[in-house]
């Protein structure tokens, strides 16, 4: 099955009153999509999967890949960048304040960008992703990730309490 490129001007995302998102293209209604990054860490802003929330028996539910947002109506890319944020929510650690590795789990209390939180993440490099340069993701037990995007950055004792784990 060949990769269906949808037309940028063929789309016309909107909202329920409920906050779904839903789709107008090439002339059908979609009532409720879901948006997914083929390659969330290094392209975010491009290769968009459309798809419908639920699978029907004699259609796949992809309906087709955004190539780049930012050729969308300024309409249409607020709708999208929106799901998206929320879909792929990744708090930015800003600083370390406690670290314990114990028996494979590191726990740590982090400020980020969303606020204070205490996480458990397991002590492998799956979890502990360095991104290129400086950058760093980790994801917890939960599935949540969190985002150092420069290491450097951050102060004396959180790159102290990082060198444990990295």
């Amino acid at each position: 099955m060949a990769i269906e490129f949808m037309k940028e001007n063929e789309i016309r995302f909107g909202r329920t009153a409920g906050g779904i998102l839903t789709l107008e293209y090439m002339g059908e209604s979609y009532p409720d999509v879901v948006l997914q990054r083929a390659f969330p860490l290094s392209k975010p802003m491009e290769y968009i999967s459309v798809k419908t929330s639920a699978v029907h028996k004699d259609m796949s539910n992809e309906l087709g890949i955004i190539r780049d947002i930012r050729l969308l109506s300024d309409e249409n890319r607020t709708h999208v960048e929106k799901e998206l944020a929320d879909r792929y929510f990744v708090p930015i650690i800003t600083k370390i304040e406690t670290l314990k590795d114990d028996f494979g789990h590191v726990y740590m209390d982090v400020i980020t960008d969303a606020g204070k939180r205490s996480i458990a993440v397991p002590n492998s490099p799956a979890n502990f992703i360095k991104l290129g340069g400086n950058r760093l993701l980790l994801i917890d037990f939960d599935g949540n990730r969190y985002e150092i995007p420069e290491i450097s950055a951050l102060d004396r004792k959180s790159k102290k309490l990082l060198e444990v784990v990295i």
